[in-house]
């Protein structure tokens, strides 16, 4: 007869599965350890500095202030410049044109601005602005009708009348001479040479006038109507007072 199998009782299978489960925890734990080594520690990032982000943000909200810009007058007295204003009230600038058969015809602006810049150091320059639109005629009303037309001045368009001279030296305030400049008339500028005449007084423009004369062509600045009736050459005449500091 074949002798009986032993089997194993039910303490026997607990004891078994004890131990097996005591070598898995051990065996997780050593893998644990192991990765805990093998793995370095991140470094903390360092705390913000409250007060350097409220630095970094007023420096960012802060817009940049534009130049600013010191005007004319700052920059006239920074280059050693006077200004003094023309009266123009006790200024005044004429015309003369000739016509073939009845010869000169006179006409008057009243209307005169601007101002004298500079001084006797650094020398000066003039700036003449005359009104186009109060210009009278001594002659005929149609002469008048005519010299205000878009043929002639075309003062509806071109108000304004403007001789902006170039610098000159104090002598020639003193003693008269030529003037050069730009003389801008019915809507074209161009360069023209007049003549300052001599003052009659210590003090040109606060005692007495200052007196600009010249010619220019009428063609040069676009006037080429009724060359038959009138002549090309257009004689002028400015004299300025001034308000203020006297020269």
């Amino acid at each position: 007869m074949a002798p009986a199998r032993h089997r194993p009782g039910a303490g026997g299978t607990r004891a078994s599965l004890s131990r097996l489960a005591a070598g898995a925890i051990l065996a997780l734990a050593a893998a644990s350890g192991s990765l805990h080594a093998e793995t370095p520690a991140r470094p903390r990032a360092p705390a913000p500095d409250p007060g350097a982000a409220t630095t970094a943000t007023s420096t960012a909200a802060a817009p940049a202030k534009a130049p600013v810009d010191p005007g004319p007058k700052a920059a006239a007295s920074a280059g050693g410049d006077d200004v003094q204003a023309i009266d123009s009230r006790r200024s005044s600038a004429g015309f003369l044109v000739t016509l073939r058969l009845r010869g000169p015809a006179e006409g008057r602006i009243p209307g005169v601005s601007g101002a004298l810049h500079g001084s006797a150091a650094t020398g000066w320059r003039v700036d003449v602005r005359l009104d186009a639109k109060g210009l009278r005629f001594a002659g005929p009303q149609w002469m008048e009708r005519a010299t205000r037309s878009p043929a002639f001045l075309a003062v509806d368009r071109y108000p304004s009348i403007r001789f902006a001279s170039a610098r000159f030296d104090d002598a020639l305030l003193r003693s008269g001479g030529v003037l050069a400049g730009e003389l801008t008339l019915r809507g074209q500028q161009h360069p023209v040479s007049f003549t300052m005449l001599p003052p009659g007084c210590a003090r040109p423009g606060r005692d007495c006038d200052i007196r600009v004369e010249g010619a220019v062509s009428r063609r040069d600045f676009g006037m080429t109507a009724h060359r038959a009736m009138v002549l090309d050459r257009v004689d002028l005449h400015i004299r300025v007072r001034l308000r203020g500091t006297p020269p």
